[in-house]
């Protein structure tokens, strides 16, 4: 069984996020912003692959950013 992320979870994401992004990756508002909604407006689930249905659809939101130059 998964795990309903929380607001601790949000901002530990964001966190290591910019750690990983290494300055490329957005701005941590918007990134605390837009995890604050998604725990506020719904129940974020973390599951393990095995946990999802063969058939099940699988939405990912990121966005890429690449170096100035």
């Amino acid at each position: 069984m998964g795990r309903i992320l929380t607001l601790a979870d949000v901002e530990a994401a964001v966190k290591g996020g910019s750690v990983f992004a290494c300055g490329g990756g957005g701005w941590v508002e918007h990134g605390l912003e837009l995890g604050k909604m998604a725990v506020t407006i719904g129940r974020p689930e973390l599951v393990t692959m095995d946990e999802v249905d063969d058939s099940a659809w699988i939405a990912t939101a990121r966005r890429l950013a690449r170096p100035a130059g």
